[in-house]
């Protein structure tokens, strides 16, 4: 896929497909990168730890209007993995399908970063224990807003979201619509703890 390390592209108009890595299997933000990724799609992507169509670790992306499809994780964020001090825009975008052997299917928030997600349909994403839409966990920050989280599955818990409020600070969710989400246990649309 694509690699961005110190740097800040513009990944615009592109097929990001069938590609592998550890993290970020389609791309991948580090070291203070600061990419706007925008009308790509990102599809059939694997990692094997987290982020199968995009990740980011200490770095800023902007990803705006992709479709981000049947990415698979051996272990965290099918479609979207956010962590390490990243300040995280995502917004417009179609993330459908995607696969977490582990948690978040659709997008995994966690570890000091900050997310304003926004005007995205995520539907049709599992998770093989937690969060099958997403997975929110030790973030500073997390807005999400005019957003469709909808047909998602979890294994165990939190089909929609899972929250969990360890070393957590505030998350907002409005104006959203949460529907035909499926937990095996507990929480088919959200589940908290």
């Amino acid at each position: 896929g694509i690699s961005c390390s110190s740097c800040s592209p513009l990944i615009h108009d592109n097929l990001i497909q069938d590609n592998h890595a550890g993290r970020g299997g389609g791309i991948g933000a580090e070291r203070l990168s600061g990419p706007k990724i925008s009308h790509n799609v990102i599809q059939f992507n694997y990692a094997g730890l987290s982020g199968a169509g995009v990740v980011s670790y200490s770095s800023s992306p902007r990803i705006v209007d992709n479709y981000i499809y049947r990415n698979h994780s051996n272990k965290y964020a099918g479609g979207i993995g956010g962590g390490d001090f990243s300040n995280m825009t995502i917004d417009g975008n179609q993330i459908v399908d995607n696969w977490a052997k582990v948690y978040a299917g659709g997008i995994i928030c966690a570890t000091n970063s900050n997310f304003n997600i926004s005007n995205c349909l995520i539907t049709g994403n599992e998770a093989g224990i937690y969060g099958g839409a997403m997975f929110i966990r030790r973030t500073l920050d997390v807005v999400i807003s005019n957003t469709i989280i909808s047909f998602n599955t979890a294994q165990v818990d939190g089909g929609g979201l899972y929250f969990t409020f360890d070393y957590s600070g505030p998350s907002l969710v409005r104006n959203c619509t949460i529907f035909g989400n499926v937990a095996i246990q507990t929480g088919g649309g959200v589940y908290s703890m």
